[in-house]
């Protein structure tokens, strides 16, 4: 059962970058911007803040961050108040024409209301955010930045 969520996965991810237009892609975590690698394919241009060893709730902003944005056509955000530092970015970039993508749209959120305050180590108020550890989801991550 598992090798067919993964082939339904590569199989969406492959055919979805026929329909894809935007050159320049910001994102706010590199599992994001590995997804939009594959929807876009040789028509979009990936440039990920986070990098894969940092911790996704606190990121330092850097001014080249800001430039890069500023000349990016969309930006990926993670959601569910995991990366509320992009805003600041986004912000900061003054690109009033980028189109801010939530890849949490349509997800089945877990553990929604259960970590509301630190006691658990992390405080998540809209559920947990690590949404795109689930390969399923990485179908409906796709689909967000395609749409």
């Amino acid at each position: 059962m598992k090798i067919y969520k993964c082939l339904a996965v590569s199989a969406l991810l492959f055919f979805s970058g026929q329909a894809f237009c935007a050159e320049k892609i910001a994102a706010s975590l590199p599992d994001l911007g590995s997804i939009a690698a594959n929807v876009g394919g040789d028509k979009a241009e990936i440039f990920s803040i986070a990098k894969g060893n940092a911790n996704p709730h606190s990121v330092e902003i850097l001014p080249s961050y800001m430039i890069k944005i500023a000349k990016s056509d969309i930006y990926l955000k993670a959601g569910l108040s995991l990366d509320q530092w992009s805003d600041r970015l986004i912000d900061g970039a003054g690109n009033g024409n980028i189109i801010a993508v939530d890849c949490s749209q349509g997800i089945d959120v877990l553990e929604k209301g259960l970590n509301a305050d630190a006691s658990g180590g992390h405080v998540h108020p809209d559920g947990n955010p690590h949404y795109w550890l689930d390969p399923l989801n990485g179908v409906i991550i796709a689909q967000n930045i395609k749409d």
